[in-house]
């Protein structure tokens, strides 16, 4: 009979040996991307519900349509979560990128501001960068 081995499962990046350092700004990386990502999905879906109009489209279907578009995104997001062949990289940036996006989401509904954060990076890593690079080239 033919016997299959087993595949090894995938090193993540959290899981190699690592400085603390390195390990750190890996997970700030991942949490900052999947802050971007759960930003633009929550902005897709706006676009797509302000897309149709007409009578019966009014603000509270609009509402609805944007709560089951963002739950059914939320658990396409958490897929890999439960899926333990994925890479853990990917299993940690997809529960990141979900809880992100449903905490994006209630701020918003709640009358805070969630892009403080986006505003923040923008400011003090974005445009630094920009004009230092501006600087290189007269």
């Amino acid at each position: 009979m033919l016997r299959l081995t087993p595949r090894p499962r995938p090193k993540s990046l959290f899981e190699s040996n690592q400085s603390p350092l390195v390990s750190l700004l890996t997970s700030l990386v991942t949490l900052v991307i999947s802050y971007f990502v759960s930003v633009s999905l929550y902005l897709v879906v706006v676009k797509i519900s302000d897309i149709p109009q007409g009578d019966v489209w009014n603000d509270g279907f609009k509402v609805a349509f944007q709560f089951v578009f963002i739950m059914i995104i939320v658990l396409g997001l958490l897929v890999p979560a439960f899926q333990k062949e994925f890479d853990p990289g990917l299993r940690t940036f997809s529960i990141f990128s979900a809880a992100m996006l449903v905490a994006y989401t209630v701020f918003r509904v709640a009358g805070l501001d969630p892009d403080q954060p986006l505003r923040y990076l923008a400011t003090h890593v974005a445009d630094p960068i920009i004009h230092w690079a501006s600087t290189l080239h007269p």
